[in-house]
């Protein structure tokens, strides 16, 4: 029999991971450097070395976390809904560094990748495409006893896009055998 790890993965400032095999529930959150730990100023920021060094460091992170599972991995990656601020634009580059690192462990790794918009994965979760994520963190604090108690917002996002992708792939198992 073979055992997936669905993982969820909220890529925000600091991306966030939840990995979900069988009732184990487990979150990491990437330590991606920011500016000042890169110890620069905001004009160097606009310099192509600075973004490239966080790229490197995130691609790194995430490469060695996910090859440390030792599963399927099936994956669900929350994309960027349409924006024109400076977050939105830093986000944008930590999910094509996501993206980067799944396109190059495809080809080493056993895995499939879901790009799954907000509004997807909180329909999927909670029947309204536009919750908060207070509505969301409160229904699977109710729903999922088995989720651990976190104060953090974007765990809950990231377990949510992890329950997505698992509800998506087991339909898509059962339709196959049908």
């Amino acid at each position: 029999m073979t055992t997936y790890a669905y993982i969820g993965i909220d890529p925000g400032i600091t991306p966030t991971i939840c990995k979900n095999v069988g009732n184990n529930v487990e979150f990491k959150t990437l330590p991606v450097p920011t500016m000042t730990q890169l110890a620069v100023t905001y004009e160097e920021s606009k310099d192509w070395w600075v973004e490239a060094r966080r790229y490197r460091t995130l691609k790194f992170l995430l490469k060695r976390y996910l090859k440390s599972i030792p599963y399927n991995l099936i994956i669900g990656v929350e994309t960027l809904a349409y924006s024109k601020t400076f977050r939105a634009g830093m986000m944008g580059k930590v999910e094509l560094a996501i993206l980067d690192t799944l396109y190059e462990l495809d080809r080493t790794t056993a895995m499939l990748v879901f790009q799954i918009t907000p509004q997807q994965w909180k329909k999927h979760v909670v029947g309204k495409g536009n919750a908060g994520k207070e509505a969301v963190s409160e229904f699977l604090h109710d729903n999922y006893p088995h989720m651990p108690r976190t104060p953090n917002l974007n765990h809950t996002d990231a377990f949510a896009i992890a329950l997505t992708v698992k509800h998506i792939y087991m339909e898509a198992m059962n339709d196959k055998t049908d």
